[in-house]
């Protein structure tokens, strides 16, 4: 009783809220619910993730929302055009009724979520209608917009906007805001969705960014943090999000005047997503690539183990530590780089048969100049002299009995000459990525393939320069030197991968100090003629002019004799001893008779 007394000498002294502030307050209320889910993008802006819009739908209560609002009407915009409602909950302060009179004309003109990114008709000649306050100011129809005997040229569902609940600051703030409600999302690409050129207005889902990048050449690449429910590489119902590398083009090089960002992206846009349907696990896929803002971008998930490189450098005595299980996981890693460089170099990208066909045909009959290797080790327990530089850690024995080692085909032979071809052009440690799992050494991939050129090898392709530059001079092969006027072969990547499973033995052997001991040796045999460790140049005559020719350095036939010879791992007929021999006798081989 005194409770209602006093409610009625409130009202009469005109302290009670009007009825417009009240059906203003819910409205304003879930304005503050959607501030709540929004998430700061790292490139500038807030965006609503793709995993918060259902529960804000589950916190509102729609027949508070949309007072006297139709079943029918209220289903519409939950399941059709919640994207589209929201932001002009956002846009415009309006009492609940007035968002009535705005979701039925959603309805009505057929504006959905899919109509998304809602163009400016505001501008000069885009809306006619004169009912609008979104007005066209155009001198030439201004009468035909007074009278209404113009059509509006834009979309008819735009016609949503054409009533008095819009004003065109509103408008404009609804234009702005809509972008919050559609960040992209990266879903495993295919060839109509990998690319995408994003507009400038859009909020990029990345919740952390690295400002220290990896610097090369052509790109910088950032460590960054990719919003969860905005890909579908891991769950997009988890809670952490996702880890990837993103590989940014430089815009321009001081060095060369020729380069042209668009074109290096698209170029190797193409390459990583024809190469990615080789599906092999030992090649790095990327997510997505897109450009925004006049800026190039492929993303990759982030190598957690970081690059081989790395790996060695972090693991100084491995050969202290070395066991049965760790020499098979490092082994069985190196088989499985090498099937796929093979599949790099023996894919047929016309087709999809063909790539069946030719992974048939390799496993049933290895071609000649190849080389096939059966990794079955056995153990050799014989104690190194202390005399010998090649010491090996205790229980570094190479497994034995290991009856389900892979094979591994490594052909250096050009062939096929009607099909097309890939090479990628700097193998090297640092293009060799880890991504971790449950064992000692994780899962290695090769990377940076968007350098990979594919070859036709055909009479006119005989007349090209190959244009893969940079690439570390350390692991490349004498044509480099010998034969910079044509195209690298397949044969390059092979004498490249040649040098990296020389340097793997020589680390899982004798560790970092081994290795650095290896990387030595180039200043004890140092002279005028010497290109790289591996090789060697000199100049011969020819037509009355001269040319390079190549040879192999004594460097690294000189430590795999003295391993074969001398270490125990390597004396017996083990999965050692096949990948040395692999080396000497196949891989690091100079280019015969000008045979690029």
């Amino acid at each position: 009783m005194i409770i209602s007394i006093f409610r009625s000498i409130i009202s009469q002294i005109g302290l009670a809220k009007p009825a417009s502030d009240e059906s203003r307050d819910y409205p304003r209320e879930i304005q503050d619910t959607i501030g709540r889910f929004l998430v700061q993008s790292i490139f500038g802006g807030n965006f609503l993730p793709e995993s918060s819009l259902p529960k804000i739908v589950d916190e509102i209560d729609f027949d508070r929302l949309l007072p006297g609002a139709s079943k029918d009407l209220i289903n519409f915009i939950k399941t059709k055009a919640i994207r589209v409602f929201l932001t002009a909950l956002l846009s415009v302060d309006l009492p609940g009724l007035g968002l009535v009179e705005v979701a039925k004309s959603f309805q009505k003109n057929g504006l959905t979520d899919k109509n998304l990114p809602v163009k400016d008709i505001s501008k000069r000649g885009r809306c006619l209608n004169p009912e609008s306050y979104i007005r066209c100011r155009c001198a030439k129809c201004s009468r035909a917009c007074e009278n209404g005997k113009a059509d509006c040229p834009h979309d008819p569902v735009l016609d949503s906007f054409h009533m008095k609940e819009w004003s065109k600051q509103s408008f404009h703030t609804f234009l702005n805001k809509q972008w919050m409600f559609f960040a992209p999302v990266f879903k495993k690409h295919n060839h109509r969705r990998f690319k995408k050129e994003l507009s400038k207005e859009t909020i990029l889902p990345f919740t952390w960014k690295d400002p220290n990048p990896r610097s090369g050449h052509f790109s910088n690449v950032f460590h960054a943090k990719l919003h969860v429910a905005h890909q579908d590489e891991c769950d997009p119902k988890g809670t952490a999000d996702v880890e990837v590398a993103l590989k940014e083009l430089k815009n321009a090089l001081s060095d060369e005047t020729d380069y042209n960002a668009e074109h290096s992206w698209r170029l190797e846009v193409t390459a990583l997503n024809e190469l990615s349907e080789l599906k092999d696990k030992h090649l790095i896929h990327p997510i997505a690539a897109f450009k925004w803002r006049a800026t190039h971008y492929i993303m990759f998930r982030w190598a957690d183990g970081g690059t081989l490189r790395n790996f060695w450098d972090n693991a100084k005595e491995v050969h202290l530590d070395l066991n049965k299980q760790r020499i098979g996981e490092f082994l069985e890693q190196l088989c499985g780089l090498a099937g796929a460089l093979g599949k790099l170099h023996g894919t047929n990208t016309q087709t999809a048969t063909a790539l069946a066909e030719a992974d048939m045909k390799r496993s049933a009959s290895p071609k000649s100049g190849s080389r096939l290797l059966n990794l079955k080790p056995k153990v050799d327990k014989t104690i190194v002299p202390q005399s010998s530089p090649f010491q090996a850690g205790p229980g570094n024995s190479v497994p034995s009995g290991t009856d389900d080692m892979p094979m591994i085909v490594l052909s250096s032979e050009d062939g096929d000459n009607d099909v097309k071809h890939w090479r990628h052009g700097d193998l090297k440690p640092e293009n060799i990525l880890i991504f971790k799992d449950s064992t000692w050494l994780g899962t290695l991939k090769i990377a940076d393939l968007g350098l990979a050129k594919q070859h036709q090898f055909a009479t006119e392709f005989r007349h090209q320069v190959t244009s893969t530059k940079h690439a570390t001079l350390h692991y490349e092969a004498p044509e480099a030197v010998t034969n910079i006027k044509e195209p690298r072969s397949r044969r390059y990547d092979v004498w490249s991968m040649g040098c990296i499973i020389l340097e793997s033995i020589i680390w899982l052997l004798y560790g970092s100090q081994g290795l650095k001991q290896f990387y030595l040796e180039k200043t004890h045999f140092q002279d005028h003629t010497r290109q790289t460790l591996y090789f060697n140049t000199s100049s011969r005559p020819i037509n009355g002019g001269s040319e390079l020719v190549a040879s192999v350095s004594e460097i690294p036939m000189h430590w795999i004799t003295e391993m074969l010879e001398k270490d125990p791992e390597c004396k017996q007929y083990t999965a050692f001893r096949q990948l040395l021999e692999l080396v000497r006798d196949s891989k690091l081989k100079t280019a015969r008779g000008g045979d690029s």
